[in-house]
């Protein structure tokens, strides 16, 4: 399987597939992959700070992962303006 221009290479690929270099934006870091298959995905990594008391964490933990499920599906379901519209409010840039 040749490499695509952004496959990382090396050790990164391998198994029947490419991966690209990680990529961080705010709390959220990715990958993209390339399977033999030829089905792409994107790895997702978070790193969410939780407060120190235990129902806290546990709350905040939960409400992250939730979240995270909600604005995916919103994704897979194409329905991107008003992702971008939040997304511009609370950070003030823009995405495409």
């Amino acid at each position: 399987m040749d490499h695509p221009d952004w496959c990382a290479a090396g050790h990164r690929c391998g198994l029947g597939e490419h991966r690209s270099i990680v990529k961080v934006h705010g709390l959220v870091a990715g990958t993209r992959i390339l399977r033999e298959s030829g089905r792409g995905y994107v790895e997702l990594l978070a790193m969410v700070p939780l407060p120190a008391g235990e129902q806290a964490a546990a709350d905040r933990a939960r409400l992250a992962i939730w979240a995270v499920d909600m604005i995916l599906r919103v994704v897979l379901a194409g329905k991107l303006e008003p992702l971008r519209e939040a997304y511009r409010q609370l950070t003030g840039m823009r995405v495409r």
